[in-house]
């Protein structure tokens, strides 16, 4: 599954600050500033999950279906070793 990261998804937090090599020197910008200098690059991000078997993007569901999604528990698989 795919996993959307924008800024109004509810799920996502972004990092308070961000250290960048900038003309040969360390800048650190925050992540509301970054945007900012990037909003022009921004595209839209979708998001699919398994459904039955294949794939489908969760903006095509129906309001009963987007609301099940949002009610599902996401797992993550820890290392092995």
């Amino acid at each position: 599954m795919l996993f959307k990261t924008a800024l109004n998804f509810k799920q996502f937090k972004p990092l308070n600050n961000i250290k960048l090599l900038n003309n040969h020197k360390k800048m650190k910008l925050t992540t509301n500033q970054i945007l900012e200098q990037n909003q022009e690059l921004r595209t839209k991000c979708l998001v699919y999950t398994r459904v039955m078997g294949y794939h489908r993007p969760v903006e095509s569901f129906n309001i009963g279906k987007k609301g099940e999604h949002r009610q599902r528990t996401h797992f993550t698989e820890g290392k092995c070793c």
